[in-house]
Parts: C-alpha cells; structure tokens; sequence
C-alpha cells in the first residue's frame, strides 16, 4: 500500500492515509515523500514505477497537467511537492517480469 509523509520546514506533520480519515486535506508549500508501506507475496527482482496525476483548473492554467509513468527514486519511495490545489492523485505499480502484479493509488488533495 502506499503512504505519504507530509512535511513542513523538513518537520512532519502527518501521515496523508490519517488526513485522508478526518476527511482533511494537504496545504499547499509542503514536501510530500510517497512510498510503498508493504509489499506482501512478490519475490525481488521487481520494479516500482510511480504515476503522479496533477488535474484540476489550476494545473490546466499552469500547464502542468501530469500523469506520465516515473521510475521509482530508490528505496521505494518518490518525493513531489504541493505546489498547487486541486484534486490529485498517485498510482504505484509493482512490475515482477515486465508484468504488473500489484497496484495502489491514494488520493491527493491539495488546497491553499
């Protein structure tokens, strides 16, 4: 499953799945650090590919509408930033042969 640390001046400030409960959700300027909490039953090799999904009026007036597939940073993990409000979202993919063999996707709200 995926998890997300949310960060402000480097402090944490929470987890996203426990915003995401309390129906909050992330305020713009911080650091976002997205991993894969576990992986159950899917033997090494494989691979973590990430999708980042910017939408929302204000990535389509900043040109940032994103959605394009992201090799995983190492250590399973991918960091972003919350640069602007809208409705986002991020997908992981579990890739064992060239197969995907599990996925995960956990929303991303972000306001100002």
């Amino acid at each position: 499953s995926i998890e997300c640390e949310i960060r402000k001046n480097n402090l944490l400030e929470a987890l996203l799945s426990n915003l995401l409960g309390e129906g909050h959700d992330i305020s713009t300027n911080r650091k976002l650090r997205f991993y894969v909490d576990e992986i159950n039953n899917i033997s090494h090799p494989y691979k973590i590919k990430w999708k980042i999904k910017n939408e929302g009026d204000e990535a389509e007036r900043r040109g940032n509408v994103r959605g394009e597939i992201l090799d995983d940073e190492g250590g399973s993990e991918r960091f972003e930033t919350a640069d602007f409000s809208g409705p986002h979202f991020v997908e992981c993919y579990v890739i064992y042969g060239n197969q995907v063999v599990a996925r995960d996707r956990i929303d991303v709200p972000i306001h100002n």
